[in-house]
């Protein structure tokens, strides 16, 4: 059914229990998993312009390196092949760009509700912004 599958990835609850939901969906055909994880540019706007961090950009993209790597380890302990895979921008974008240049057949991302009205109505999540830009079907996984 599925061939790849693409898992956006951050290394946090809502994170892993998509990554548990996703291995047991491997299941059913084999699939390829592209585990995929995405930081945002870090820049400060000065004036007309920005400053670009570098020391903060190298840190974030050092941890988002071994969140992502412990990901990976996982789903290859589970017998499954998995590709680590970290991209730098928006995540909405980045994800749906890849998973368009992998020919995915399916995005799993996590997500957790927001308390309060006011929350949801404010915040528009990474999850609901996928759904529109995705090339392929989007599974949310409610934590």
């Amino acid at each position: 059914m599925y061939e790849k599958i693409v898992l956006a990835y951050d290394g946090s609850q809502e994170g892993q229990k998509a990554l548990i939901n996703c291995k047991e969906m491997a299941l059913w055909a084999n699939a390829e998993i592209h585990l995929v994880s995405v930081i945002a540019e870090i820049f400060y706007p000065i004036g007309e312009g920005v400053l670009i961090d570098p020391q903060s950009q190298i840190f974030e993209t050092e941890k988002s390196h071994h969140q992502l790597d412990h990901g990976v380890e996982l789903i290859k302990n589970e017998g499954f092949k998995c590709i680590g895979i970290l991209l730098i921008g928006n995540s909405v974008k980045e994800i749906s760009r890849y998973a368009a240049k992998v020919s995915a057949d399916l995005i799993v991302i996590g997500h957790k509700h927001q308390d309060s009205v006011f929350g949801r109505w404010w915040a528009r999540s990474t999850s609901s912004n996928l759904v529109e830009e995705a090339p392929c079907n989007v599974l949310i996984v409610i934590t």
